[in-house]
């Protein structure tokens, strides 16, 4: 089940929005209602060269003076301003050192988070998995679909396809930290982006671990939870996400309930979500599983 609010800036009212039980807030829902004052329209393919339609290619005197005009309106606030930060991620990497400039300038509490965000999906990853991570990211961001960044996270996880074994893939580059609660952290080594995973379900403990991730700093935070098993009688509950990031965006995936064992079990509850972020965030609650009977 799916919930959906409405953009994360100080100046805009939340709303709900109807479809299952997903949650949305800014840049979500404005990333693609914003297209037109992007300057163009919702990429769908890319160019020959792996550009997004209205990407710029080098950082000419009408690209940053474009990026300039887009950077002061974020520096004003307002319910604009993830009009603006769409507007950048479309311009794309080339117009990382316009924002990294405007990061310099003492930016005011309502856009740095922002900007931290724009950081996060902007700046080139030295770490080769984080560094495709951040290109998926921002090319979903674009398209609305926000959904899908949990594959996109699964995919990560499994680590990049290995050019000389087809099929295969390479180990993390940068191994990710366990917790006590057994969840798997991954910290992107200039601190822009952070991903975790929670715990999965085991014969003893069939609900999936809770997963917290409070970042206070990173400008991309994301938390996908583990995933229960089913048991006799009630099967294991799916995982409840946390994911503060008061600097960034906010992104809370939590897993549905295991499906019931047969002859007559059932199903176990879907986890919760909670997301928060200076600069928007997006959650999805679980669902409860299915009894075994149905």
């Amino acid at each position: 089940m799916e919930t959906t609010k409405t953009p994360k800036t100080p100046k805009t009212p939340k709303t709900t929005i109807p479809p299952k039980r997903a949650s949305f807030a800014s840049p979500a829902v404005l990333l693609a209602a914003a297209v037109a004052l992007a300057g163009a329209v919702a990429p769908r393919a890319s160019l020959a060269d792996g550009r997004l339609p209205g990407e710029a290619e080098t950082l000419t005197t009408e690209v940053r003076a474009t990026a300039q005009k887009h950077l002061g309106v974020i520096a004003k606030g307002g319910d604009e301003c993830p009009k603006a930060v769409r507007a950048l991620l479309v311009l794309g990497p080339v117009v990382w050192p316009v924002v990294e400039n405007a990061m310099r300038l003492t930016p005011s509490d309502e856009a740095r988070p922002h900007l931290t965000y724009l950081k996060a999906l902007l700046l080139k990853k030295a770490d080769p998995d984080f560094e495709l991570l951040r290109e998926a990211v921002r090319r979903k961001a674009l398209t609305g679909n926000l959904a899908l960044i949990s594959s996109l996270c699964f995919d990560f996880r499994l680590g990049r396809p290995d050019p000389a074994r087809p099929g295969k893939r390479l180990p993390l580059a940068v191994q990710p930290t366990k917790t006590p609660l057994g969840a798997s952290i991954s910290r992107c080594p200039d601190g822009t982006m952070v991903v975790g995973f929670g715990a999965d379900g085991e014969a003893k403990v069939e609900d999936a671990g809770d997963l917290e991730l409070i970042e206070p700093t990173a400008g991309f935070v994301a938390g996908i939870g583990g995933k229960p098993i089913p048991a006799q009688g009630a099967s294991g509950r799916g995982a409840n996400v946390v994911v503060k990031a008061p600097m960034g965006f906010a992104y809370a995936w939590a897993t549905d309930g295991a499906a019931g064992m047969k002859p007559d079990g059932t199903g176990g509850e879907g986890g919760s979500a909670e997301a928060k972020g200076g600069a928007g965030e997006w959650s999805r609650a679980g669902n409860g599983g299915k009894g075994a009977g149905g």
